[in-house]
């Protein structure tokens, strides 16, 4: 009966972390999908992709954000560094999410471009603190941070053209 529990309580947190990272892919996608005949007004950089690598690229990284989060959830309770990761999950997703709100909510280039510098750290922290728990977990979250720098030109790059 102990296992039973402890199973269903493992699958549980894992199903939230799941839910929480495509919460987080939502978001992003009814933001940008409710703004997107401002967003067709832009004048963007060259280097712009197209949109439906946006969504592909997106769609790849939360799967292994969220798979980075089961991996660290896998780890014992007693692991201090273990909390603070999950911690910093939680606030890195918050400042994800942010950038949406800022940049197709509130159709704010600058202040997107202005929070981008604490998303950055953020997912460097999270790395580093991941890391301390689980290498691979913390490996997982590498193309994420390399999209969010490639962000940060783009973003850059539209505030000043536009």
């Amino acid at each position: 009966m102990k296992n039973w529990y402890k199973n269903t309580k493992r699958m549980l947190l894992i199903a939230i972390a799941i839910l929480f990272v495509l919460m987080l892919l939502l978001l992003g996608l009814v933001t940008f999908d409710q703004n997107t005949i401002w967003f067709s007004t832009l004048n963007m950089p060259s280097i712009q992709p197209p949109s439906w690598i946006f969504i592909l690229v997106w769609s790849v990284l939360y799967f292994l954000i969220a798979l980075s989060v089961v991996l660290v959830l896998d780890k014992p309770k007693k692991n201090k560094d273990r909390t603070m990761t999950l911690m910093l999950f939680v606030l890195n997703g918050i400042l994800n999410a942010l950038y949406s709100i800022f940049f197709f909510g509130m159709k704010s280039i600058l202040l997107a471009f202005l929070e981008l510098p604490l998303l950055i750290a953020s997912v460097l922290l999270l790395i580093w603190c991941t890391y301390r728990v689980d290498k691979k977990a913390a490996y997982l979250l590498v193309p994420y941070f390399i999209w969010i720098c490639f962000a940060t030109v783009l973003t850059g790059i539209t505030l000043f053209i536009n």
